[in-house]
């Protein structure tokens, strides 16, 4: 018993598909663009952000990251106040 070689059929891919492809390919990066921006102003100086200055960090630019905009942001909304019973935000409690 030998087996015999079966034949792949390639089918080509319609107009409709490749269009169908590029679309989603389209959605899926402006959805993602928001999340990207928000991510990239957060390691900004406030300088850059109110300047908007797309890429402040090396090569095209001077800055370092700053990732010491996420200890000031805590601190300053206040870590401790939202996980609180009573606190002023109630959808933050978690009692």
């Amino acid at each position: 018993m030998s087996a015999t070689p079966q034949l792949r059929i390639r089918r080509q891919t319609s107009l409709g598909r490749k269009l169908t492809y590029v679309l989603l390919i389209i959605a899926a990066f402006l959805a993602v663009a928001p999340f990207v921006y928000m991510l990239m102003a957060s390691l900004k100086t406030y300088g850059s952000v109110i300047a908007n200055n797309l890429w402040p960090w090396p090569p095209f630019g001077s800055e370092g990251l700053q990732f010491g905009n996420y200890p000031q942001a805590i601190e300053t909304i206040g870590r401790d106040r939202q996980w609180k019973p009573g606190s002023s935000s109630a959808t933050w409690q978690t009692a």
